[in-house]
């Protein structure tokens, strides 16, 4: 039975406490909420719009500064390819870097020192093809995280265009924050759960202005 769709990370903030009220002592459910939130509130008859299951996601990962650091570097990177699509979808990733690279880059072309020289045109630049395909082949490699420190692959490339810094950032912060854990592997910690007893669990919520959210 669906109670609703959330639109919005704050209509869900609205809604927490008395859902909290209504399943919070259901431990099935606690345990389902702590690997991925969003599939226990589907659980129980919410659904939610793709907008709002990407901020609460978002949210849930990387806390509030984070989340909107997220999505700060989203909108410098789609700004600079032009359309939006899913970073963390490779081919897309791929697809999209390899048009803007590949683009005449006239922003980054030198003055021209004459009129003549002005009147024929602004001089185009674009990186050179084994460049770009040095960069596309960084990208489908993945991030490592050891002992703290995080090492990508496209460092190396870093100041060879303008789009290389925000998605250095935010691939460094996609490979620092677990992902919510896919509905086949909740699924099987669900089963395992007497395994795993929960103790002392607490839920913690925003507050602003004196309010609950």
């Amino acid at each position: 039975m669906e109670k609703g769709k959330i639109s919005s990370l704050k209509e869900l903030q609205q809604q927490m406490p008395r859902i909290i009220e209504q399943h919070g002592k259901d431990p099935s459910l606690t345990f389902l909420a702590l690997a991925n939130p969003l599939l226990a509130l589907e659980k129980i008859g919410y659904s939610f719009t793709p907008e709002a299951k990407e901020e609460i996601a978002a949210h849930v990962r990387f806390g509030k500064t984070g989340a909107e650091q997220v999505k700060t570097l989203q909108q410098q990177i789609f700004t600079a390819t032009g359309k939006p699509f899913d970073l963390r979808d490779a081919a897309a990733l791929r697809q999209n870097l390899s048009a803007l690279l590949s683009r005449p880059d006239d922003e980054n072309a030198p003055k021209p020192k004459t009129k003549a020289a002005a009147a024929s045109g602004p001089v185009k630049l674009a990186l050179p093809q084994a460049e770009i395909d040095a960069i596309l082949d960084s990208v489908k490699r993945p991030v490592k995280v050891e002992g703290g420190k995080v090492t990508d692959p496209l460092e190396s490339f870093n100041g060879k265009h303008a789009v290389i810094t925000p998605l250095l950032e935010y691939r460094r912060l996609e490979a620092t924050h677990p992902q919510l854990a896919e509905k086949s592997v909740v699924e099987a910690l669900v089963k395992k759960q007497d395994k795993f007893p929960l103790r002392n669990i607490r839920f913690r919520m925003n507050r602003s202005n004196g309010k609950t959210k």
